[in-house]
């Protein structure tokens, strides 16, 4: 059935079809990177997601239709009815599932007519999800779900009476009815940003500082749009072709005020800042602090209160070395950054240090946007593998956009266009670049790279190939032992067969092309985890399933950016490894 939605979709809305399908049926696949970073980046991925917004939505599209039918208490019974079958059909997710059993509370309520608490039923919704799934509690997405209801539950409703009584305190008379419509969606976005922000800060690691006013311009477009898309659809249905694609083609005028909106308030570089959970642990730290110390203190003047709570962020900054040391235990974070058809890994050491192995293709904003959310502000170390412009593309941005504190790679190979851009852009800025060979290597908080190949004496040796030329690292940290291929082909591998210990990850080689990652070198390093770096829907088919099935039959976990995304993987001193993706 949701398939089939689907495909009345994709039919019926040309130009909107793959954001109409993630609105309706939460399916974002079909969604560019771009537009995803760019309603993250502002704060507004809610409306991406289906969340109680789009379940009140659609239940109450259809509570206003049965108002003419029954009384209103029935009509709210039947939207609930027919909220219970959005939610069926989509799987029901928890945000969802949240939204419908608070609906199913307020129904109740009103058939019976009693008047509901909010925070009591959130509370009785949240028991229900527990005793079906005792790991929604667990899962970040429901965690968001409730914390926000929580906030408006908590706080829209007084913020709204408290500006409303200086309205009217100032202006001599109480905010008009739009006026107090406006207040009410300005507190309710403004709750539930408080309640979520530090649940979004510690994991995704990003806060968006436009969410506001970003919510506010897009929060009612999608409103507006969502019965709109029901009512096209619902036209298509009953075979009025003509009048479904007017009401469609109103529909997506709307998507595309939205898509207008969110991309003006994602323009300015500091629309985001990124976070490291070290920096959400101080910032609770000096808030609890600041609120027990000073706002809590009861029978004490303003300035001692304000001095209180003043000393008790001081205490958290006294205290930020400590709780960065606690929060990352001395991790090792390896980021394979999805740049399409390419390779970019990032390296943060223990210590807050960046490596970046590759830049990826030529387009290399993308990339530059990416480290930067993750708070990158200098590269200590820039390894090109080799000249491919899937690899170094990037490179010339790089160097023009962060500090590069010095570049390593292959000698004696050919390279056109970016690769020759890079020299000149390392050149031009100051940034030494060095030729390393096998058995080279260099030591940054701990964290040992070394280079097995290429190897070649004297060092001008030329290379049959860029590939074959590729510089391949082997990454030593408290035992972990990772290994990053290149484009490296099977006879590097066979080459360095003598060299080779099982890993704990592999980059894999030449993105899973079949040239690459032979039976012979798996049984060799028998890696745990398996990166690939492809892009979505490529034209080379990268990676090839039968390098897939190597993988597995070598008992790998692969993680894939074309089908994942962003990948990050923390190498913890315990020896675990924990991986995780976002798009």
């Amino acid at each position: 059935m949701r398939a089939a939605g689907v495909a009345r979709v994709e039919r019926l809305f040309a130009r909107e079809g793959d954001l109409v399908a993630a609105l309706l049926f939460a399916r974002r696949s079909g969604l560019a990177t771009e537009v995803r970073d760019r309603f993250a980046d502002t704060g507004t991925a809610h409306l991406l997601a289906i969340s109680g917004f789009h379940v009140g939505v659609f239940a109450g599209g259809v509570i206003w239709v049965a108002r003419g039918l029954a009384a209103p208490r029935w009509a709210f019974a039947l939207g609930t009815v027919a909220a219970w079958a959005y939610v069926a059909v989509l799987g029901f997710p928890d945000a969802a599932t949240r939204a419908v059993v608070l609906l199913t509370l307020l129904a109740l309520g009103r058939i019976v007519r009693r008047p509901v608490s909010g925070v009591g039923a959130l509370g009785t919704a949240l028991l229900v999800l527990v005793l079906v799934d005792p790991g929604v509690a667990t899962r970040v997405g429901a965690q968001l779900s409730f914390a926000g209801a929580l906030g408006i539950a908590l706080w829209a409703r007084p913020w709204a009476d408290r500006v409303g009584r200086r309205w009217a305190d100032r202006t001599g008379q109480p905010p008009s009815h739009r006026i107090r419509g406006l207040l009410d969606a300005v507190s309710a976005t403004l709750a539930a940003t408080v309640a979520t922000l530090p649940l979004v800060a510690w994991h995704f690691e990003r806060i968006s500082l436009v969410a506001l006013p970003a919510s506010l311009g897009a929060t009612p477009a999608v409103a507006l749009a969502l019965p709109t898309i029901l009512v096209a659809l619902a036209l298509d249905a009953v075979h009025l072709g003509a009048l479904a694609g007017i009401v469609a083609t109103g529909a997506e005028g709307l998507l595309s005020a939205t898509g207008l909106w969110v991309q003006l308030w994602s323009w300015p570089s500091w629309a985001s800042i990124v976070v490291s959970r070290p920096d959400v642990a101080v910032m609770l730290v000096g808030g609890g602090a600041g609120w027990v110390m000073g706002l809590r203190s009861a029978g004490v003047g303003a300035v001692a209160r304000l001095t209180l709570a003043l000393a008790g962020v001081a205490v958290a900054l006294w205290l930020w070395p400590v709780l960065q040391q606690v929060v990352r235990n001395g991790s090792l974070e390896v980021h394979m950054i999805d740049v399409g058809q390419g390779d970019a890994l990032a390296l943060r050491t223990p210590r807050g240090r960046w490596v970046l192995v590759d830049a990826g293709p030529p387009s290399g904003e993308r990339l530059l946007s990416a480290l930067r959310r993750r708070g990158v502000r200098s590269i200590d170390l820039h390894v090109v593998s080799h000249p491919d412009a899937d690899h170094v593309g990037g490179s010339a941005h790089l160097l023009r956009g962060l500090r590069v504190r010095g570049v390593v790679g292959p000698g004696a190979v050919r390279g056109d266009g970016p690769w020759r851009e890079a020299l000149h852009v390392a050149d031009s800025v100051g940034t030494p670049w060095r030729v390393v060979r096998a058995g080279e290597g260099v030591t940054i908080d701990g964290v040992r790279l070394g280079v097995l190949h290429p190897s070649g004496s004297p060092p001008d040796t030329p290379f049959p190939d860029p590939n074959s030329a590729s510089v391949v690292l082997d990454v030593d940290w408290r035992g972990h032992r990772l290994l990053f291929m290149g484009d490296a082909p099977a006879w590097v591998e066979r080459a360095l067969a003598l060299d080779l210990v099982p890993v704990d990850v592999l980059k894999v080689g030449h993105h899973g092309s079949l040239t690459s990652t032979s039976v012979e070198f798996l049984d060799r390093v028998r890696p745990e985890v398996a990166l690939v770096s492809a892009g979505r829907g490529n034209r080379y088919g990268h990676p090839e399933p039968e390098v897939l099935d190597r993988l597995h039959g070598a008992g790998a976990e692969i993680w894939r950016t074309d089908t994942q995304g962003n990948v990050r993987l923390r190498l913890l001193r315990s020896g675990a490894i924990e991986v995780s993706s976002r798009r």
